[in-house]
């Protein structure tokens, strides 16, 4: 509904700060909703493959990151995916088609 406001020719009296909550929310670094930028980067969907089947030790050692590494990047991925655990953040990616789908789906659709 924002974006209907502020992309409306006439805006309501004080929506000037909304627009500049809007933009300062779409900071350097952080994507905008229109931009069209990868959900995850390529270290996240590294880990993201793991996470099903790896504690966070096992993928740390496997990709040569700390530990404290890999922690952080299961903590961006829940964020961008909206996820509540591992199982929840594979599922979510693999119906976003993130990642290939595994077991009896990856059958089927051979």
């Amino acid at each position: 509904m924002l974006d209907a406001v502020v992309n409306s020719r006439a805006a309501p009296p004080g929506i000037d700060t909304a627009i500049e909550v809007r933009n300062a929310l779409a900071a350097p670094g952080r994507p905008t909703p229109n931009q069209s930028e990868p959900v995850l980067n390529q270290g996240e969907v590294e880990v993201l493959q793991r996470l099903e089947s790896q504690s966070d030790k096992m993928i740390a050692k496997e990709l040569n990151l700390s530990y404290d590494g890999v922690r952080y990047r299961v903590r961006r991925i829940f964020a961008k995916l909206g996820a509540r655990g591992r199982f929840d953040a594979v599922h979510r990616a693999r119906a976003q088609g993130l990642i290939p789908a595994e077991g009896a789906e990856a059958f089927l659709n051979r």
